[in-house]
């Protein structure tokens, strides 16, 4: 890049206030295809509560307080045949529209006052000029086209939107028919019932214009945004990524949205178009925090890590639309390949979901158990390893019985290395991806003992045997309200390889009864000797929350316990479906004795079932 190229792509940031923004030469517009208004009841709240704040001291008499909107990134979109400045909203579409809604409402409050007025009062006047003023100021540009005169809106939505909103503003009436037009009207509405508030509480039509001036001094001087304009759509998206990273603002999905959907105008077909915009709909319908995380585990699944903060939107694009080029200009075979890969990265989308929540993301087959869908659910929901998401996305393209063995494995690696032995996360997920990529580029290539002996490697190093034996030895009941997954896990999944390790285990554990499927959610862990109990013994008492003091009860067991002590506890635990909790009850009478030669037994377990 020329030096001369270089400084006609620096961004130059600009402090202003809101009305320097809105009343500057200049008109905003939303990208055709950019997510549509989503602020609701909370961030019109707050916006309110915030503008009541700042109205109030002055109302009052005190100095103006500064509040800061943020940044707002645009990037320069010339309108054919003018001369105007149009800038292309890469983020920031939200509070430019409650911007202009609320400049709205303040010229309908002051054409209000002025209509209340008789023609004889000199504020009549006043206040009808305001109104006007505010109209050619800040809602409405002046442009000349191809020697014509256009008045346009200063601030424009996206398609689905700007229709509606232009009747919203010019108080045509209008039903919504869709999620965001709602928004939209809510937020209208609840603007308009504030600044009608403040006229009605003022007491008469003087006190109500002072209240009126007071907003907008507000936006004339207190309310202040930090506006970033770049020539190069690159460099929007790039400071855009740079700096967002919190709120209901665009996220990376959206940019993606936009960019496939704008390169399909050129060539499909609005059937098409709508099928790409609905599967992105779904896409993006869910938590900002969860959708980011979705496709940074996807790109991680094709390409071994998570893209650069600062060039996300491009790295997304080469990997999951490779076939948009820099241009964005596409042929109709392009189009068709691009509408596939939509399609797929919804799949995956969707299959990420479904992991998630612990859901089996493969079609039925009568190889799997309910027992081994239930591995998954402990994996992701209960043990919460999502550093695996990548590698369990790209074994969906699996045979089901290698994908069996894949969470088998992961399940109990994620138990001792990041939960008990809370290892360096990079070094396991650079495993994990690594051989997410190799699965994505060749599922017949698969090697399940690849997997198994680099995993193996990183707890040989991080999480060996004492370390390991010293975390199990040192389990114990903790009375915070989630401190126990650990322990629940621990004692479930030591229940369901009893069987095999009673009976000389060899190669991985297996479990032996799959028709037995013990619940997470419901089990609970009972103290054998009651934290509680109704007769205290003071050699138990020291070790009631000891490891081997304690067992896993389904809730109508635990229920029949209660606080009782050992010897009413022994039938129950004698009649439960558990062989830990039968072997207990072999025991006439419960000593701190069993309890320690029980924590040995439970580790001995523990470092055999938990071998990679």
């Amino acid at each position: 890049m020329s030096e001369d190229e270089r400084k006609k792509r620096t961004i130059e940031p600009v402090h202003q206030s809101v009305s320097k923004l809105l009343g500057a030469p200049q008109t905003f517009r939303a990208p055709r295809y950019q997510r549509n208004y989503a602020w609701d009841d909370n961030e019109i709240s707050a916006f309110l509560g915030d503008l009541d704040i700042c109205v109030q001291r002055r109302i009052g008499g005190q100095n103006g307080r500064h509040h800061f909107f943020g940044g707002l990134v645009t990037v320069n979109a010339p309108v054919a045949g003018s001369t105007r400045v149009n800038l292309e909203v890469v983020d920031g579409q939200q509070r430019l529209a409650t911007f202009a809604m609320l400049i709205s409402r303040l010229r309908n409050g002051l054409t209000f006052l002025s209509g209340r007025l008789p023609a004889s009062d000199p504020l009549k006047d006043v206040l009808a000029q305001r109104a006007s003023t505010l109209r050619t100021s800040y809602e409405i540009y002046q442009d000349e086209i191809r020697l014509e005169n256009v008045n346009v809106h200063r601030v424009q939505l996206s398609v689905p939107d700007q229709p509606f909103f232009v009747n919203l503003l010019e108080g045509v009436a209008v039903n919504p028919d869709r999620k965001s037009h709602r928004l939209l009207k809510n937020a209208f509405d609840r603007i308009d019932l504030y600044i009608m508030d403040l006229i009605q509480s003022a007491g008469d039509e003087t006190k109500g214009a002072e209240s009126l001036q007071a907003v907008h001094d507000v936006l004339r001087a207190d309310w202040t945004i930090i506006h970033m304009a770049a020539t190069e759509k690159s460099d929007a998206y790039m400071l855009f990524q740079v700096l967002n990273d919190r709120g209901v603002s665009l996220t990376e999905g959206e940019l993606l949205r936009s960019s496939t959907l704008e390169a399909l105008e050129q060539t499909a077909g609005i059937a098409q178009i709508d099928e790409v915009e609905a599967l992105w709909n779904e896409m993006l319908g869910g938590e900002t925090h969860m959708i980011r995380n979705a496709f940074g585990w996807l790109y991680a699944a094709q390409l071994g890590d998570w893209p650069s903060r600062a060039t996300m939107l491009e790295d997304y694009l080469a990997a999951f639309f490779p076939v948009i080029p820099r241009d964005g200009v596409i042929d109709p075979k392009a189009s068709a390949d691009l509408i596939a890969q939509v399609r797929n990265l919804a799949a995956d989308f969707k299959s990420v979901q479904h992991l998630l929540l612990g859901d089996w993301p493969l079609a039925f087959s009568n190889d799997v158990t309910a027992w081994e869908k239930n591995r998954l659910r402990l994996l992701t929901r209960h043990l919460h390893y999502t550093d695996c998401i990548s590698l369990l996305v790209a074994a969906c393209a699996l045979k089901p019985r290698k994908f069996v063995e894949i969470v088998l494995l992961l399940e109990r690696f994620a138990f001792r290395y990041a939960v008990i032995g809370e290892a360096p996360p990079e070094r396991a997920r650079a495993v994990l991806n690594k051989h997410a990529v190799n699965i994505r580029r060749d599922p017949g290539a698969y090697k399940f003992n690849a997997i198994r002996s680099e995993l193996g490697d990183l707890i040989a190093r991080h999480v060996p045997d004492d370390v390991f034996k010293s975390a199990i030895e040192q389990l114990r009941y903790s009375h915070s309200p989630a401190g126990n997954k650990p322990v629940k896990y621990l004692l479930l999944t030591l229940e369901d390889y009893t069987a095999w390790f009673d009976a000389n285990p060899q190669g991985s554990p297996v479990c032996r009864d799959h028709m037995r499927l013990l619940d997470f959610e419901t089990g609970t862990i009972e103290h054998i000797y009651s934290q509680n109990a109704e007769e205290r013994d003071v050699n138990l008492d020291p070790l009631v929350d000891a490891l081997g003091n304690l067992t896993l009860l389904s809730g109508p067991e635990n229920d029949r316990c209660g606080n009782r002590p050992y010897i009413g506890k022994r039938a129950v635990l004698a009649e439960s479906t558990s062989i830990m909790n039968r072997r207990i009850a072999e025991n006439a009478v419960w000593t701190p004795g069993l309890i320690e030669s029980r924590s040995q037994v439970i580790t001995n377990m523990a470092m055999r079932i938990f071998q990679i």
